[in-house]
């Protein structure tokens, strides 16, 4: 990195400790234990996901991703675009949800999400 005409060349292990010690007068990196995991932060709300216009396996595969992603960010509920056409991805979809291990209940989206052409799915708190 080049800062005012001075070059300064760090190694990836001086990027990421901090070297100014705390009001303590301990350094930060050192007083938390790398085996400590930081608590999720939860976003909570809702998360929309538009799988109109894919195969179903297409579908499953983008549906799963938007539930680990939701799930990670500590999300409350998915809604689930599907889209109404034939019927064919509405009913993988509502088949599929129930079975993933964040959803603990599924009810049709209302007509302002949706109506027919959506889904909501409740996700797990923990």
């Amino acid at each position: 990195m080049q800062v005012s005409g001075a070059k300064i060349s760090l190694s990836r292990e001086q990027l990421s400790q901090s070297t100014v010690p705390n009001e303590g007068g301990e350094n930060p990196a050192q007083s938390r234990t790398p085996s400590t995991p930081l608590p999720p932060a939860r976003l909570g709300g809702l998360v929309e996901k538009d799988l109109r216009g894919l195969r179903v396996e297409e579908a499953i595969d983008g549906l799963d991703e938007a539930l680990d992603l939701a799930a990670a960010e500590g999300r409350d509920e998915i809604l689930v675009i599907h889209g109404i056409g034939t019927g064919a991805l509405r009913s993988a979809i509502r088949e599929h949800l129930p079975r993933s291990p964040y959803v603990v209940e599924t009810v049709a989206a209302g007509r302002e999400d949706g109506g027919a052409g959506a889904t909501r799915a409740v996700l797990r708190k923990d």
